[in-house]
């Protein structure tokens, strides 16, 4: 996500920097509870202040300065460049636009840290429970080409210099991987709590046959409720991948887990193609079963991570 954020020249490393990503996580994992005025200028902050005046650097640094600082591994920082370009085209902020930049990266940051891994916790946890579900998505998955078996197979126009994974295109053509990831979305929805919008200041406004809900209001929607719906989703309570193998317009318009319109998720297509690929390596290649699950219930809170923090699995090779 980084990647995606800042580009790949600025991005973390933290699958090969494992001590610093240790650290990083404990030190993230005061941060996300701390009051925000106890967050000024904290390390996250700083850290992602530093991604923020690397990446400016890197865009008006020349051509072969980037190439070369990234050893010829180069991709746009999206989201900075488009966040950039808009900002020129507002008004003047009384901010400095520096901190105005670091201040929504940081949010966009944050936002990919925590939400996959409670997603890929819980459905972990529920395809542990159903050996026959597992056996059923791994059938789909072998369809894939190239497979993700462990070690990756060769295609034959690699000429055996490098492994493929199967395009996104393909891993969103299967019906069980995706029916499972949406239904783990909406019963275990990693953001369960309000999301807050303000009715505009200048006219009324009407809501789902409300009229007349004055300027300023703030009005909100929930992901939990919502999801709860058993006119949209018959017994709303139950996991039931199936469900969406032939999703009705009420579940398609009832489901938030990246909430809707214009402010919805960033990440959204980013975070299902992640999830779908971890859930795709993993039952390609495993069988997974419990070992411990105390305290896998969900907390009661704007991100519900699970009570204990913790999934304990054990993973057999399939």
């Amino acid at each position: 996500m980084s990647g995606y954020l800042f580009g790949a020249a600025n991005s973390t490393d933290f699958l090969r920097h494992e001590e610093y990503r240790n650290h990083w996580l404990g030190v993230y994992s005061i941060f996300k509870k701390q009051d925000p005025r106890d967050r000024l200028w904290t390390e996250i902050e700083k850290f992602c202040f530093s991604l923020c005046e690397k990446t400016g650097q890197w865009l008006q640094a020349g051509e072969d300065e980037r190439e070369h600082a990234v050893h010829g591994v180069e991709t746009d920082p999206v989201v900075y460049k488009r966040l950039c370009d808009g900002l020129r085209s507002m008004s003047e902020d009384p901010r400095p636009r520096r901190q105005v930049i670091a201040s929504e990266m940081l949010s966009h940051l944050l936002a990919s840290v925590d939400k996959s891994g409670v997603t890929l916790t819980y459905l972990i946890w529920r395809m542990s429970r159903d050996w026959s579900l597992q056996a059923r998505l791994r059938q789909e998955l072998l369809a894939l080409s190239p497979t993700l078996r462990h070690p990756p197979q060769l295609l034959e126009s690699d000429n055996g210099a490098s492994s493929r994974i199967p395009s996104a295109r393909e891993v969103n053509t299967l019906p069980l991987l995706d029916a499972i990831v949406q239904e783990t979305l909406r019963l275990h929805s990693a953001v369960p709590g309000l999301q807050r919008r303000v009715t505009p200041k200048t006219i009324d406004t009407t809501l789902e046959g409300y009229e007349g809900i004055p300027g300023g209001v703030k009005v909100s929607s929930s992901a939990y409720i919502l999801h709860r719906n058993p006119d949209a989703f018959p017994e709303p309570e139950r996991w039931l991948p199936e469900r969406w193998l032939e999703p009705t317009e009420d579940m398609r318009r009832f489901f938030w887990a990246f909430s809707n319109g214009e402010r919805m998720c960033l990440g959204k297509d980013f975070a299902l193609q992640q999830i779908k690929l971890v859930v795709a390596a993993i039952y390609t290649n495993y069988t997974t079963v419990i070992l411990d699950d105390e305290g896998i219930e969900q907390e009661y809170s704007y991100l519900a991570s699970p009570r204990s923090n913790k999934l304990v699995i054990e993973f057999r090779p399939a």
